[in-house]
């Protein structure tokens, strides 16, 4: 019971991150624009487009013999849904220091709630999961990694959402990963040292 509520509070928190990066007006995580991109070229809901994009993400960690978790699941198929709904209160700001401001806490709410959902145990998400196998088959860091992973999400989201690019999109695409290091090390936080389970495991 309380790992549940670890897990729907993280989502909570991954979702509020989100939703004030993209109202923030400066630019978004570029699995967002990635996302974003998708939902325009195909017309589709961004809650159901950020759906088939993680359930499409999980099934290539899948195939890398990642464990899927109930984590994973859960933030796969409603992680979307829990951003639409927060955006429908999070406001725009218009002052600029009110939104380099909605910029960080968004970043920080983002990593802290992959946190609480890693700690647990019930599977990363799917972006993290790709974020561990690529580290653990090259053997590169976690900044040099997300550079790699946040550029490839850049470059295809730009197609069909050039307009949620700025100033935020080439920060985040640079340091996020750096960022995601120094939050981590502030709460005592080794992601590769989880032993996480699949669904198919018992608790």
């Amino acid at each position: 019971m309380k790992k549940g509520v670890t897990l729907l509070n993280g989502q909570l928190i991954m979702a509020l991150g989100i939703a004030m990066v993209i109202n923030a007006n400066l630019g978004v995580f570029t699995i967002t624009l990635f996302n974003l991109s998708l939902s325009n070229i195909f017309n589709l809901g961004f809650g159901f487009t950020c759906m088939l994009v993680e359930l499409l993400l999980m099934f290539i960690c899948f195939c890398f013999k990642a464990k899927i978790g109930w984590a994973t699941l859960f933030n796969g198929l409603l992680g979307g849904y829990f951003i639409d709904f927060w955006l429908l209160f999070i406001p725009s700001p218009t002052n600029i220091l009110v939104r380099l401001l909605w910029l960080f806490v968004g970043c920080l709410a983002f990593i802290y709630g992959t946190y609480m959902q890693g700690k647990i145990g019930w599977g990363k998400t799917s972006s993290n999961m790709l974020t561990s196998i690529i580290r653990k088959r090259t053997g590169l860091g976690i900044t040099e990694v997300k550079i790699i992973q946040e550029t490839l999400f850049f470059v295809v989201g730009i197609i069909g959402a050039a307009s949620h690019v700025g100033f935020a999109t080439l920060f985040l695409v640079l340091f996020f990963g750096k960022m995601m290091d120094v939050v981590y090390g502030i709460v005592g936080y080794d992601p590769t040292k989880v032993n996480h389970k699949s669904i198919f495991e018992r608790r």
